[in-house]
């Protein structure tokens, strides 16, 4: 699929420090220190597997790896999954991206939900390749730009750029695929932005289920 208007929307790699939301640990070069994060020498990002610390020099913009946050008039924005019951408070800002609601109790508050991220009920049972290519319309539809004005309006009103979108797949299992890491090929696709899963996958192969 072409990733048409990526170049356009990718932010540069800055270096400059980006203050650390309220109730987040600044780390040594002024970005928000959480748990399991590593730094950038700026904002530490929430990583699978990672630790508190600072694992060393961060790669030259033009030889690294993909850039993980967008950036608009500005203001950084950056992307994470997860699934409501693996998300934790120090990994950013929880925002719902399914169609039903939780019916379960969370530990935390789910205040922010994006119905645009949704898939629909018309394509919602169908086999993988057949959903995955009506849920990536919608996404063409709707554009990065208009996604991200609405992650961006989220981000500014919790005054966080990590945003944690969720649902309910447990992509260890095999087998299992989910909506959300279809969202995160198209967004890098789109945007060259990485939207990186927070919780353990399995062989990167899923499983729609029917919670969505």
């Amino acid at each position: 699929m072409s990733a048409g208007g990526g170049a356009a929307l990718r932010a540069p790699t800055t270096s400059g420090a980006v203050p650390a939301p309220v109730g987040v640990e600044p780390c040594a070069h002024g970005g928000a220190l959480s748990l399991r994060a590593r730094c950038r020498s700026g904002p530490c990002w929430p990583e699978r597997g990672g630790i508190i610390g600072h694992p060393g020099p961060p790669a030259a913009a033009s030889t690294g790896p993909a850039s993980e946050h967008h950036e608009r008039n500005g203001q950084v924005l950056t992307l994470f999954t997860n699934r409501y019951q693996a998300y934790r408070p120090p990994q950013g800002v929880p925002v719902r991206i399914t169609l039903g609601g939780v019916r379960f109790k969370l530990p935390y508050s789910l205040t922010h939900s994006v119905r645009e991220l949704a898939p629909r009920r018309d394509y919602l049972s169908l086999p993988e390749p057949e959903f995955t290519t009506a849920y990536r319309a919608d996404l063409d539809q709707l554009g990065p730009e208009r996604i991200a004005a609405r992650l961006h309006q989220i981000a500014g009103v919790e005054g966080d750029h990590r945003l944690v979108l969720l649902c309910f797949e447990d992509l260890a299992k095999p087998g299992l695929w989910c909506h959300r890491r279809v969202f995160a090929s198209w967004w890098k696709e789109r945007t060259g932005d990485e939207v990186r899963e927070l919780s353990p996958m399995e062989d990167d192969h899923y499983q729609q289920g029917t919670l969505i």
